[in-house]
């Protein structure tokens, strides 16, 4: 997939103004911020919601993320009519950006190729009306900041989608540490590997230049060999549902949280790869944690390095005072359909139709020809018996 990917070094700066808001916080806990000129405020997650714009960080009940508690999920209302599988929809796509910030790394369709990734999904819990979400960037997060029965995975990706009325939809990637064991696996360990290959570096910039803008921006053109929804998204494990908020700063709730059932599997050098990209930044704001993450069974056979900085919240309280009643739920893969990730329908549904029209033209032949026999073979039976009684 590399070989088809070309790079070329302009690096820009994000604006003043988004520079300004990320420069407002970071992972790191802190104590106090508050009282520091607003020009030095630099809040940690506990103190978030002490910046004005940041205040819906604060909320119970509306905030992302939380834990995946299998025995706490709900069944999912007939009248919602949650898309199953998810139909993903994808164009082409010439030119990308790809950033290294603060925070993380991401790849960022918004300047390049506005609306050319979308999914339909319902307005909001109490409203089943679809409206069109388009895919704005994907970033990542290690370790994952959804937990799975309060246990975590090495690394999670988010796909984050806008509709055209600003409303967020994410869909959540966790990602499993191993060997891929087959071509559906390889594929999507491959396009991580390779998206993480073509983020920009730190170090390429001269030292004197780091503060003028924390940010790292290249354009990666041909980038049509990388779709996220044809070689990464996986729909076959079904997905977990509920309504959240951003999982950093504004914190904004209302967000739409698609969270896949079914890991991706890549290998160590890849989320290795990653950490050490993100921390190699030398004004980062990630936080090291001195104690040993619990990973999940799923997860893989972790190696995780203590002495990186991660880049996650910590999960909050799935109902509080801001929304005492939302619920998680879970929408089961369905056996039947298959993911449309950018495919004509025909393709998707080819084969169950082809199945069943082959069943229907068996049974009608069944039945024609059970029929066919007990008519004719009756009517035969009849004549032969009339003929006895004329010779008898």
């Amino acid at each position: 997939m590399q070989a088809w990917l070309c790079a070329f070094g302009w690096v820009k700066y994000g604006s003043e103004e988004h520079i300004a808001m990320r420069e407002q916080w970071q992972y790191e806990p802190t104590a106090g911020c508050a009282l520091e000129p607003p020009e030095k405020q630099r809040c940690g997650p506990d103190e978030w919601h002490l910046i004005p714009a940041f205040k819906a960080c604060a909320e119970q009940g509306t905030q992302s993320p939380i834990d995946l508690e299998l025995a706490n999920i709900t069944a999912v209302p007939m009248e919602w009519q949650l898309p199953n599988p998810l139909r993903l929809t994808s164009g082409k796509c010439d030119k990308l950006e790809f950033e290294l910030n603060e925070h993380t790394d991401e790849v960022m369709f918004d300047a390049t190729c506005k609306d050319r990734f979308s999914v339909p999904f319902i307005a909001s819990p109490s409203n089943a009306t679809e409206k069109m979400f388009y895919l704005n960037q994907f970033h990542y997060h290690s370790p994952s900041e959804h937990t799975l029965d309060g246990k975590y995975f090495p690394m999670e990706v988010h796909h984050v989608h806008h509709a055209q009325d600003g409303q967020a939809l994410v869909i959540a990637v966790l990602i499993a540490e191993g060997e891929p064991q087959n071509p559906e696996e390889e594929k999507r360990a491959n396009f991580l590997t390779a998206v993480q290959s073509l983020m920009p570096h730190a170090f390429k910039l001269p030292e004197e230049r780091l503060r003028e803008g924390n940010v790292w921006t290249m354009l990666v053109e041909h980038s049509h060999a990388l779709n996220a929804y044809t070689d990464f998204i996986d729909m076959s494990g079904g997905y977990f549902y509920y309504d959240g908020s951003f999982t950093t700063p504004p914190c904004t709730h209302g967000t739409h949280w698609i969270i896949l059932r079914k890991p991706v599997k890549v290998p160590t050098l890849t989320i290795s790869s990653y950490r050490a990209e993100i921390n190699s930044n030398p004004y980062n704001q990630l936080t090291a944690h001195d104690n040993a993450f619990p990973f999940h069974a799923d997860a893989g056979n972790v190696t995780w390095n203590k002495s990186l900085g991660d880049n996650i919240r910590a999960t909050q309280p799935l109902q509080g005072v801001n929304n005492p009643r939302r619920q998680l739920y879970y929408s089961a893969p369905n056996a039947n359909l298959q993911q449309d990730a950018g495919r004509p329908l025909w393709q998707t549904y080819w084969l169950p139709l082809a199945v069943c029209i082959l069943v229907m033209l068996a049974l009608a032949y069944f039945v024609w020809q059970k029929f066919d026999r007990k008519c004719y073979g009756k009517k035969g039976w009849e004549s032969d018996t009339d003929e006895e009684d004329v010779d008898s």
